[in-house]
């Protein structure tokens, strides 16, 4: 009887695991969907480690000048966090940004989306 309690518990855990990840992708497709479809120019993402626990997703969005005219962040302890606005890289160009940047707890999320607008504009 003992077995098939903890047999269930680990089920349970794995199901709301799986839920709680769905949610998450339909939430971060949602927001790339709405980026790309309201800003005409380069959209990059990039996901990086800022401590053992947490990630970041970081999404920028560029125009055609090389432009940063949307950069919001993903970061939080659940998958109920919401995207928030990094406005402090609106109006940075994609060349110049990694500078400001230095030393930043996101800098390396930053720095893949950043590149990823780089490649898109060669």
């Amino acid at each position: 009887m003992g077995d098939l309690k903890v047999l269930l518990l680990i089920m349970l855990i794995w199901i709301l695991g799986t839920i709680s990840s769905y949610f998450h992708w339909k939430k971060v497709n949602r927001k790339l969907s709405e980026l790309k479809q309201s800003f005409s120019g380069y959209l990059g993402t990039g996901v990086s480690k800022v401590n053992f626990f947490r990630k970041v997703m970081i999404i920028t969005v560029s125009d055609f000048e090389g432009t940063i005219t949307e950069c919001q962040y993903l970061y939080g302890w659940t998958t109920f966090s919401k995207f928030k606005q990094k406005s402090e890289l609106v109006g940075c160009g994609v060349n110049t940004v990694l500078t400001e940047l230095n030393g930043d707890k996101f800098y390396d999320a930053v720095k893949l989306s950043v590149n990823k607008i780089q490649e898109q504009r060669s």
